[in-house]
């Protein structure tokens, strides 16, 4: 118990002292950071500022009322003279218009002639002067120095008249000329104001640009400060994720354990694990382990299984000794065959496999030899005219033999080799040098076939395999019958549907499983004792 507790202090002691470390080195880390970040911060804003400086950009000291170049002098300059300019427009379009209405009109007909009170305070003196004229000459002459003082005073106040009159009808061409300089002068100024805050917007893209580094190197500084603000106040009391829940205490009695139970109860849970392993093993394996697995999962009819050759097994006298396990197995794969393709003679077999190395030349060996026992004037032919192997397997020289046949250099009579172990003939592949799927694509094949069909009951093609060339795939298209070798515990079913289904979909196909060991597989026949009767 005290060792227990022991160790429990010393993981919340040291969970603080890491939490405290954590803190400090991550606020010494910050503060660091902050002091970049605000000397980049400080070097941004004073580039900018020495640009707008250099360059005379105004927005830099003008506080900005919108977007872009809105808030410089000259902008704001710009528009408020636009203003005044339109202003001014409509003033000198109202003052001329003003003008040509008065233009040709007299000036005493105009309403502003004769609503002015000098001009009506001249007509109503020079009213009165002419009734004291017309007074007067009816008592005296015209050259009356009375009469002649008054006509002289309405001839000034008619002068006077006319003179104040045309001075009101200046007034009006007088504004139209005024407000027509006005206009120009705004226009002219606009012109050049424009230019200028033009000149500034373009300088203004580089302003833009340094602005904003310096608004992302502010946005930066500002959440390093509130980063760094937040781990200062938690540096002062980091929080624990280890706190002690119950302490340790030490039992009343002393307890030992149950050795027996404890051993009972580890191999039932064993047992269980085997079990369960082993089922999903069965469950999630798609492999062929078994004659049943090739019927069920590939859809072709099962031959039979063949028992894997021990260690010390010599195949040969395997094959040859009719009481070996590999030899009844093959038997009962040719009776087998024998029943899938019928009594009648003269047929033709196609042995072959997905992949080298599947036991398929050694079947071809054994399936020919049982058929020979059973009776039958049996042909086998070695079809692999890439990698022949039968030839040597059965210790006969290549010489001729099938390429040299279908290339028409020698007949199929004379390439025939007779094997008195075995009981059947023998065609090797030969030494042809043309391409075998152009001499199997000749025609001569169904040629060849139709004359060793005429002396012999059965005719087997060793052919190669399926996966990867066409030459079985050629060979099959003459055959009555094929055989699909398939090697246990090593071929995934996918790949065997698709080997097959390169074969044509009218061959009757059956398959044989080589290398078959009932322990691996998992099945209670099948064993090299259940050929052993």
């Amino acid at each position: 118990a005290q060792i227990a507790n022991a160790y429990a202090d010393q993981m919340v002691s040291n969970d603080f002292l890491d939490k405290s470390e954590t803190s400090a080195r991550a606020e010494q880390y910050l503060a660091q950071e902050l002091a970049d970040a605000k000397a980049k911060l400080q070097d941004s804003e004073n580039a900018m500022l020495a640009y707008a400086r250099n360059a005379d950009i105004t927005a830099s000291v003008v506080p900005a009322t919108g977007t872009d170049q809105s808030g410089s002098l000259r902008a704001q300059q710009l528009a408020q003279l636009s203003s005044a300019l339109a202003n001014a427009t409509a003033t000198r379009i109202e003052a001329e218009q003003n003008w040509r209405q008065v233009q040709s009109v007299p000036a005493m007909a105009l309403p502003e002639v004769q609503q002015n009170d000098a001009i009506q305070d001249m007509i109503s003196e020079r009213a009165t002067l002419n009734a004291e004229i017309a007074d007067q000459r009816e008592r005296y002459t015209s050259e009356y120095p009375g009469v002649t003082a008054a006509t002289a005073k309405v001839q000034a106040i008619d002068s006077q008249i006319a003179r104040l009159s045309e001075d009101i009808k200046s007034a009006a061409r007088g504004r139209y000329t005024a407000a027509a300089q006005a206009e120009r002068q705004l226009r002219g100024s606009i012109a050049q104001l424009r230019g200028s805050a033009m000149a500034e917007r373009e300088r203004g893209v580089t302003y833009n640009a340094l602005q904003r580094e310096v608004d992302t190197n502010r946005a930066f500084y500002d959440g390093l400060l509130q980063r760094y603000q937040s781990v200062a106040a938690a540096s002062g009391a980091p929080g624990q994720n280890i706190q002690v829940v119950d302490r340790a205490e030490p039992p009343l009695e002393p307890s030992s354990p149950n050795l027996v139970t404890n051993l009972a109860l580890s191999g039932i849970l064993g047992l269980i694990g085997a079990l369960g392993a082993g089922l999903l093993r069965e469950r999630s394996s798609t492999m062929v382990r078994s004659a049943s697995d090739a019927e069920n999962y590939l859809g072709v009819k099962s031959l039979g299984a063949i028992p894997a050759f021990g260690k010390r097994d010599n195949q040969d006298s395997a094959i040859l000794d009719p009481r070996s396990p590999q030899s009844e197995a093959y038997y009962s794969a040719a009776v087998a065959l024998h029943r899938m393709i019928g009594s009648e003679a003269h047929k033709r077999v196609l042995i072959t496999s997905s992949t080298p190395g599947e036991g398929k030349s050694t079947s071809s060996i054994g399936i020919t030899r049982s058929l020979a026992a059973m009776g039958k004037r049996v042909l086998l032919v070695d079809g692999d005219l890439r990698r022949p192997s039968l030839g040597m397997m059965l210790g006969q020289p290549l010489g001729t033999g099938l390429g040299e046949v279908l290339a028409g250099k020698t007949s199929s009579l004379e390439s025939v080799h007779r094997l008195e172990s075995y009981g059947f003939d023998l065609i090797t592949s030969g030494n042809a040098e043309s391409d075998p799927v152009t001499l199997l694509s000749a025609g001569n094949l169904d040629r060849v076939l139709a004359e060793l069909t005429e002396r012999y009951d059965m005719v087997v093609i060793d052919g190669p395999p399926v996966m990867g060339i066409a030459d079985s795939v050629l060979i099959a298209e003459h055959m009555d019958a094929g055989v699909f070798v398939i090697e246990a515990n090593s071929k995934d079913v996918e790949e065997l549907e698709v080997a097959i289904g390169r074969l044509p979909e009218d061959l009757p196909i059956g398959s044989i499983v080589t290398k078959f060991d009932a322990r691996v597989a998992g099945v209670k026949y099948g064993r090299q004792s259940y050929y052993r009767y």
